[in-house]
């Protein structure tokens, strides 16, 4: 095999900022220890189109801490060029909280 002297060389880089507002809280059914976990955000900017994020469920509150089961959704917009790329991601979480 020849060697043809030449060599190749190369960087890149990417910068993703973009701004988000949110909202997050639990809205509590009665006394009788369930809740509403919920959460919701939005945003866009140098990076992406828009970008998004919510996931809403239910929980339970007990002396340790709470547990909770939500549904999420993720979804991502990114228009680099000409093309537009969309991802959408959803599914579920469990989750258990501590208190010390």
């Amino acid at each position: 095999m020849a060697e043809t002297g030449q060599s190749v060389t190369g960087q890149a880089s990417v910068n993703l900022a973009d701004a988000i507002v949110g909202l997050k809280g639990r809205y509590n059914l009665g006394s009788s220890g369930y809740f509403v976990p919920f959460y919701v955000d939005i945003g866009g900017g140098q990076s992406s189109s828009l970008t998004t994020q919510a996931y809403v469920g239910l929980g339970h509150t007990f002396d340790w801490g709470d547990i909770s089961l939500v549904a999420k959704n993720v979804y991502y917009q990114f228009t680099p060029n000409v093309r537009t790329v969309d991802l959408n991601l959803l599914g579920v979480a469990a989750a258990a909280t501590f208190r010390f």
